[in-house]
C-alpha cells in the first residue's frame, strides 16, 4: 500500500550572535535588560505571567520534556536566577508574518532574545494528501528556491526564500527588495539587540 502523507512539519532556525549587552556600559538600546541579571530576572518574572510581551520559551509550565532535561526541572518552577545561569531565552513575536499562497499549509514563525543574541525560527507546516515522493519534493521546494512573501507589520512586502547563505551577515532567509527595505531590518536588528551608535 503506498504511503499517504496528510500532515507534515520543517522548521528552520536562524541565530545572530551579538555580545554588546554582555559588556558593560551604559546603553539605552530597548532591549538592554537583557544583558543584566536583575532586569534579566524581572523581565523573566513579568513572561511567566499572561500575555505578556515578552514570554518565557515553553508553551505550558509542565510536560516539556526538552526544557525539563536542560534545567533538570519542571519548567514552571524556574525562577529568574535559574533562567539567568542557564542562559534561557524569552520568547517574542517577529516583526513580519510569512505567507505562501502557492503552498496549502500553515506558516508561523517566532523569535528568542538571548543576553548574547537572538534566533529566528520558522515553522512551515504542509497540508493536504501526497505520496512519500510529492511529499519530498514539496519540502525541498520549501527549502530550496520557492519564495515566500514577507509582510513587514510597520514596512513592506518583500519576496523571499529560506536559503540563509544569500544574506550570510544576518543569518536569515535571503531577500530581493529595495535598499529601503534593507534598511528597515538592519535597524530593527539595532535596536533590538545593540547599544545605540551614539552611546558608543
Amino acid at each position: 500500500m503506498p504511503i499517504d502523507i496528510q500532515d507534515f512539519r520543517l522548521s528552520f532556525a536562524w541565530f545572530e550572535t551579538n555580545l554588546t549587552l554582555l559588556e558593560g556600559g551604559k546603553s539605552n538600546a530597548p532591549y538592554q535588560f537583557l544583558g543584566r541579571e536583575w532586569s534579566y530576572r524581572q523581565k523573566f518574572e513579568t513572561g511567566r505571567q499572561p500575555n505578556p510581551d515578552l514570554s518565557v520559551p515553553w508553551p505550558k509550565p509542565a510536560g516539556q520534556l526538552f526544557w525539563k532535561s536542560y534545567l533538570q526541572k519542571t519548567p514552571g518552577d524556574v525562577d529568574g536566577q535559574l533562567a539567568w545561569k542557564a542562559l534561557v531565552p524569552l520568547r517574542g513575536d517577529p516583526p513580519f508574518d510569512i505567507h505562501a499562497h502557492w503552498l496549502e499549509g500553515i506558516i508561523s514563525s517566532e523569535v528568542f532574545y538571548y543576553p548574547y543574541g537572538f534566533a529566528l525560527t520558522v515553522l512551515v507546516r504542509c497540508l493536504g494528501a501526497r505520496s512519500f515522493e510529492q511529499a519530498v519534493e514539496t519540502a525541498f521546494q520549501v527549502r530550496n528556491g520557492a519564495k515566500f512573501e514577507v509582510v513587514w507589520k510597520a514596512s513592506w512586502p518583500s519576496a523571499r526564500t529560506l536559503q540563509p547563505a544569500r544574506c550570510p551577515s544576518l543569518r536569515c532567509p535571503s531577500l530581493q527588495s529595495s535598499r529601503r527595505q534593507e534598511a528597515t531590518r538592519a535597524t530593527w536588528k539595532r535596536a533590538q539587540m545593540s547599544s545605540a551608535t551614539s552611546k558608543r
